[in-house]
């Protein structure tokens, strides 16, 4: 059996605590951010009415509800049971129109959630 001979170097150079001390700030930022969006953004919906008034605003628009939808991340973020809400919440709205724009199904759709998500 050989002997493994380990050296702990014990001189802690400024540069050394600084560059630790930076990889740790970072991971730790890293951390907070992705936890933060997991827990607690991705269930802040807003909901804004805005009311446009445009003379470039042809008039079939005038007096219609427009619904924009983003970043919803359903199947690794949300679940069918957020997806239900959200929808029932743009079916309380009676929009016209509804515009989906960027993210809406997350790349590990499968097949069950394909038929869950029909079923709204």
């Amino acid at each position: 059996m050989s002997k493994t001979n380990i050296s702990l170097n014990k001189n802690l150079t400024r540069r050394n605590f600084l560059k630790k001390s930076f990889l740790t700030f970072a991971s730790l930022t890293g951390i907070s951010g992705i936890s933060y969006s997991f827990f607690f953004e991705r269930l802040n919906i807003e909901i804004k009415e805005i009311k446009i008034t445009s003379e470039r605003v042809p008039i079939s628009f005038r007096g219609k509800r427009i619904v924009h939808i983003s970043d919803i991340h359903f199947g690794f973020f949300l679940g069918i049971e957020e997806l239900s809400e959200i929808t029932a919440e743009i079916n309380r709205i009676k929009p016209d129109l509804i515009c989906f724009t960027g993210d809406l199904i997350d790349d590990e759709f499968n097949g069950t959630q394909a038929t869950q998500v029909s079923e709204i």
